[in-house]
């Protein structure tokens, strides 16, 4: 019986292509998207972040960096580059608009679901009046 060969198993060279092809992949997406900093113009890449202008990256966490290139590659209008200051203070910012809205729509459904609640003790209590 032959030796057979593992697939799964890459030669060091291999993990050093794909290495070095995620990296130059990484800069062109930054290149896209204007290489600095869209609040501060900070230009060092070392702290330069994709970010979603729109607050919805919470449905692409599970995506892969390199899936997540592709996204942004096809609609570039969503993304953004903010360095990492910046784009804190817009996810502490985005956080509190976040919880207030939620808050705001427990509240409105509160207050639907108590007026619905008077509404049908006030037809009630007239039903059982006449």
């Amino acid at each position: 019986m032959g030796h057979r060969r593992n697939s799964t198993i890459k030669s060091p060279m291999q993990g050093r292509k794909s290495k070095r092809y995620m990296q130059d992949r990484k800069l062109f997406i930054y290149q896209m998207l204007g290489n600095r900093c869209v609040h501060c113009s900070e230009s060092d890449k070392r702290v330069l972040q994709i970010d979603h202008k729109y607050s919805d990256g919470n449905k692409e966490r599970n995506l892969s960096r390199s899936q997540l290139y592709k996204k942004v590659e096809n609609s570039t209008h969503r993304y953004q580059l903010l360095c990492a200051n910046c784009n804190w203070r817009k996810r502490s910012k985005d956080f509190k608009v976040q919880s207030r809205n939620n808050i705001l729509w427990r509240t409105k459904v509160k207050l639907f679901s108590a007026g619905i609640i008077s509404i049908t003790i006030i037809i009630i209590g007239v039903y059982h009046a006449t």
